[in-house]
């Protein structure tokens, strides 16, 4: 059957803005009975450490299995493709548990390896969080091949929601054990968390009929396929993780908190990121993936200019928007119980320097999926080595003079600097892109983003000055800084005659004269 991508993207949006928006409540849960201190710190650690080994098998297990599922069943039968994944989600499992054991015996050297700068007296309460986090690396390995398994057969929203069933964990573990303040606590919650999320896919997958089989002989050749296809893919996320792992024995010999404070942000700079990116791709994924296919270079660089061009349309103002209201947007969703005033200042200071990166980081994901399209993985593999590099070396250079702000401030460099090797790459392979077009628009739309932000910052004092400080007033004055904010950047940027926003308005005006329509005939 068929799938209708455009209503199973809508969903999946949904679907994820309902899991970002509860991960940020779950954040704000946190800080509210543990606050931003040495023992978040060391719940945190703990949680990257005991899953660094397992995010590079888990993440990547769930991008093969889909073809390799397609590639058992056509060439076989679907009882073929089934026999098949029983294999697959066996040998997962068995690695898993091997490194669930490793994770275990060694959490001290890990510990002692990643964090060398983290105080001596915590170190002892990480290692026992880290073995308490550690069988989480099963389920997540099941959930990752069961997700592919639904997702083979168009079945996307139960893996898609998998985020909101560990939020309601949390929510229900720190309902009831916040209270007694004991961070180990949130070991037992995380573990529980990855748990709930296997049975609940594991719900959906029995509903399809499955039967597993204990079987790992592989007479076909098909896991020895599957873990050849794995290769790359491993290869570019181990570099993720080792540059991460880095960057925690960085921060380890910070200020107390700066785990904390850095991860608070940088989760809530992702969510916006995601969303607006995830909302973006609805419209120019189909497109691009239609360019590559028709092997029009004309065509392909049509799509990739106004794909550029919209990215930054839409996250240039986000970064303005950001950088301003970062303050009144983290006392918002954070400020309460332990999550003190000081710790609303620390965070919103990282949050505007991530913000700072926000049209980098877009861009930055796009760009790679145009190489993709263009059967490139090789510059994308070379240019995250190189830019991991310049993350590392920034950070350490930085930290020295601005502390945790430091690795924000990498980071966003780090985005800049790659998306600029992307683009000068790009031109290589295609010397149609036109670099004055993005330079003219990039122009058009940073004045209509300044002329907002200078609008919004002196409306603010106006607002702040008026209106109490409480958490309803705050929620009011940021949604109607948003309305009139994005008011003020449609007026400038439809005299600055900007293309792609010109069409986009005629996009929803047809939209919405379509809709009329169909509701008038209703009547």
């Amino acid at each position: 059957m068929r799938p209708n991508f455009f209503k199973s993207s809508v969903m999946i949006f949904a679907i994820g803005l309902i899991s970002k928006v509860m991960g940020i409540f779950r954040q704000s849960l946190i800080g509210y009975y543990y606050g931003q201190s040495v023992y978040t710190d060391a719940f945190n650690y703990a949680n990257e450490i005991a899953l660094i080994l397992t995010v590079v098998l888990n993440t990547t297990i769930h991008l093969v299995i889909i073809p390799m599922l397609s590639k058992t069943k056509e060439n076989y039968s679907s009882e073929e493709g089934e026999i098949y994944f029983s294999k697959i989600v066996n040998l997962v499992t068995l690695i898993n548990i091997g490194l669930v054991l490793f994770v275990i015996i060694f959490a001290k050297p890990m510990v002692n390896l990643i964090i060398p700068n983290f105080p001596k007296e915590y170190l002892d309460l990480t290692v026992k969080m880290v073995r308490i986090i550690a069988p989480s690396i099963i389920f997540l390995g099941l959930c990752s091949c069961f997700g592919a398994y639904l997702n083979s057969l168009n079945i996307f929203a139960p893996f898609a929601a998998l985020g909101i069933i560990v939020n309601l964990t949390f929510y229900i573990g720190l309902l009831a054990l916040g209270k007694f303040n004991n961070i180990i606590d949130l070991s037992y919650i995380a573990t529980a968390g990855s748990l709930a999320q296997a049975i609940f896919l594991y719900i959906f997958l029995k509903r399809q009929k499955y039967k597993h089989k204990i079987s790992l002989k592989d007479d076909k050749g098909y896991i020895k396929e599957t873990m050849y296809l794995m290769l790359p893919l491993t290869s570019k996320e181990m570099i993720s993780q080792g540059a991460n792992a880095v960057i925690n024995s960085i921060v380890s010999g910070l200020m107390e908190g700066s785990k904390t404070i850095l991860r608070t942000s940088y989760n809530l700079f992702g969510a916006v990121l995601s969303l607006s990116i995830t909302s973006v791709s609805t419209v120019l994924y189909p497109s691009l993936a239609k360019a590559f296919n028709s092997g029009d270079n004309k065509f392909i660089k049509k799509v990739i200019d106004k794909g550029i061009v919209v990215i930054i349309m839409v996250l240039i103002p986000f970064t303005f928007g950001v950088i301003i209201l970062a303050k009144p947007l983290i006392a918002f969703i954070y400020e309460g119980g332990k999550f003190t005033r000081e710790n609303t200042i620390l965070t919103a200071n990282a949050l505007r320097l991530y913000a700072a990166g926000f049209t980098a980081a877009g861009l930055r994901i796009y760009l790679n999926r145009v190489y993709f399209g263009l059967q490139d993985t090789k510059t994308p593999f070379v240019n995250q080595i190189i830019t991991s590099g310049i993350y590392i070396i920034l950070s350490f250079i930085l930290t020295k003079t601005y502390d945790y702000k430091g690795v924000a401030i990498a980071f966003t460099m780090s985005c800049i600097i790659e998306v600029l090797i992307l683009i000068a790459l790009l031109k290589k392979k295609i010397a149609e892109l036109d670099l004055k077009y993005y330079t003219t628009s990039f122009i058009k739309v940073t004045l209509g983003s300044i002329v907002m932000a200078i609008a919004v910052y002196y409306l603010d004092i106006g607002l702040k000055g008026i209106l109490p400080s409480t958490k309803k007033i705050i929620l009011l004055r940021l949604l109607l800084l948003a309305l009139i904010g994005a008011t003020i950047y449609s007026i400038v940027l439809y005299f600055l005659k900007l293309e792609e926003f010109n069409e986009l308005k005629a996009v929803v005006k047809k939209k919405l004269k379509k809709d009329k329509k169909r509701l008038d005939n209703d009547k």
